[in-house]
């Protein structure tokens, strides 16, 4: 039987298989993180390997290639089949090494558990991300955290975004990417536990959040409904699972809650958020998660309002010429002195490429540097030159002209269908990891924020993750959450003429 072998910098890994597979898939059947940014559509170019006898380059590779790449024996794992043993390298590597946020604020409460088994006196909350995936162990009768865990979502093989990976399950069903992030759970449960010196046998109360489609792939729902008009799901969450219905490591005693989403597009994740940012005290309060999804909500008169707008994974540095992950060597900030730009690497390294935040900057950059007009037309050629060969092309901006102007065009819609200027605002709060990140002078720089938010902004760091641990620890805000998710009104854009006015609008910079 023929094998695979793949080198990483990890070591080697071996996978026999029969026939004529597709490298892709092999690697995916190995659970090494590797992106595929565009889920399999030969429209990234992001999937290179280094094949040590390579095949004739493919059409695809003629067009996503370089000809010293091709000439090198660098191929794409999406197009390349292979029948007999052969040994490649990955060469995007995965994101084991991203910058992941795990600190979130969390306000002050009195531990009191939803459910309680005084033989298992350990919990834990996760926080699975479209890109990362976060574990906290907590103490259940202090509420102290114990240990923690991230990793990037092993699911990044089945592409960047929610709607790839649906189209993925589509195509292919939905076991390989509910197997995957089932084994990094595992994993990282097991890492958590033994931090703590303690066996998984000792957990006995879980909450897992994430947007609509990640709960859907965890439970391998059919996610199909969520990706076509009238974007229905085929359940809403707000329930309890065994471990053994997620083929988690744990003591079948242990009970599992999955938090209520509002919709397809505004999950559980947000809810937690919401919980963690305490944002119904505010007068009128603004909260958004930046991502490859768009999700915000707005209190205001004891009501609330929410969306989601489809950014895409610009933001997350896919889909960009020199994109790349918060990894070192990324340019993740920019700023201009003597007239031109200056980068800041993550860890200081030569620049390998840019990150979210980093594109952010430079499109600020090049707009205070007039390299770039107000349409987003580069004034000369098709590149805005950084350091160390890493640039931003002109279709780069386009996809940032395009993200910005969804997220702008979500928050003004809010603002419009509260009745609400921006300046009627009293916090802004930035969730998620991302956000964590973003610069309020360049984000505002660049129209993705209403500049009356900039002074407003409070950075609550990962608060889905924090959010659900209050579900954890908390029985007030257990059921908060379940009174929440129905409370919040679901603005559907696709079918707002505000929004869509907007949309056409904000793509000015």
């Amino acid at each position: 039987m023929p094998s695979l072998t793949i080198a990483t910098e990890n070591g080697t890994t071996s996978i026999d298989f029969q026939g004529e597979q597709l490298i892709s898939r092999l690697i995916q059947f190995s659970g090494l993180g590797f992106q595929m940014p565009c889920g399999q559509n030969h429209t990234c170019g992001k999937c290179r390997v280094l094949v040590e006898s390579p095949q004739p380059p493919r059409p695809e590779e003629l067009r996503l290639l370089s000809s010293a790449q091709l000439q090198q024996g660098v191929r794409l794992a999406c197009v390349t089949r292979i029948s007999q043993d052969c040994t490649i390298r990955l060469l995007e590597q995965g994101l084991s090494k991203t910058q992941i946020q795990k600190t979130g604020v969390m306000p002050d409460f009195v531990p009191d558990p939803p459910e309680h088994d005084a033989g298992k006196p350990y919990g834990f909350a996760v926080d699975i991300g479209t890109t990362t995936v976060v574990v906290y162990l907590y103490s259940l009768a202090s509420g102290q955290l114990a240990a923690s865990a991230a990793e990037a979502n092993d699911q990044s093989v089945f592409g960047a975004d929610v709607i790839a990976r649906i189209s993925y399950c589509n195509e292919n069903g939905g076991a390989q990417p509910a197997q995957a992030i089932r084994r990094q759970l595992g994993r990282l449960l097991q890492s958590c536990c033994a931090q703590c010196g303690i066996g998984t046998d000792r957990v006995g109360l879980g909450v897992i959040t994430g947007n609509c489609t990640m709960l859907h792939l965890l439970t391998a729902e059919d996610p199909r409904g969520i990706a076509v008009f009238p974007f229905t799901p085929s359940t809403l969450f707000g329930c309890w699972k065994a471990p053994a219905d997620l083929e988690l490591p744990l003591d079948p005693g242990c009970r599992i809650f999955l938090p209520p989403c509002v919709s397809a597009y505004v999950g559980a994740d947000i809810v937690c958020s919401v919980l963690a940012s305490g944002m119904w005290q505010d007068k009128s309060a603004f909260l958004v998660d930046v991502g490859t999804n768009g999700e915000m909500v707005l209190y205001h008169g004891g009501r609330f309002r929410g969306c989601s707008t489809a950014a895409g994974p610009a933001f997350e540095g896919a889909g960009l010429r020199c994109g790349m992950p918060a990894l070192p060597g990324a340019i993740n900030r920019v700023d201009v002195a003597e007239d031109r730009p200056f980068c800041t690497t993550i860890g200081g390294e030569p620049a390998r490429g840019i990150c979210g935040s980093g594109i952010i900057d430079a499109a600020a950059a090049a707009l205070l540097l007039e390299a770039m007009d107000e349409t987003g037309r580069l004034e000369n050629g098709d590149d805005f030159a950084l350091e160390g060969g890493v640039v931003v092309t002109q279709a780069d901006l386009r996809q940032v002209q395009l993200a910005k102007s969804a997220i702008a065009s979500g928050v003004q819609t809010l603002l419009h269908e509260s009745g609400l200027t921006p300046a009627q605002v009293d916090t802004f709060y930035l969730a998620g990891g991302f956000g964590s990140y973003i610069r309020m002078d360049t984000a505002t720089a660049i129209g993705l924020f209403p500049r009356e938010f900039s002074a407003k902004a409070k950075v609550l760091g990962n608060a889905a993750g924090s959010g659900a641990g209050l579900m954890l620890l908390s029985r007030e805000y257990f059921d908060r959450a379940l009174r929440l998710a129905p409370q919040v009104q679901d603005i559907s854009l696709s079918e707002s003429p505000y929004f869509m006015d907007a949309y056409i609008d904000n793509m000015m910079f």
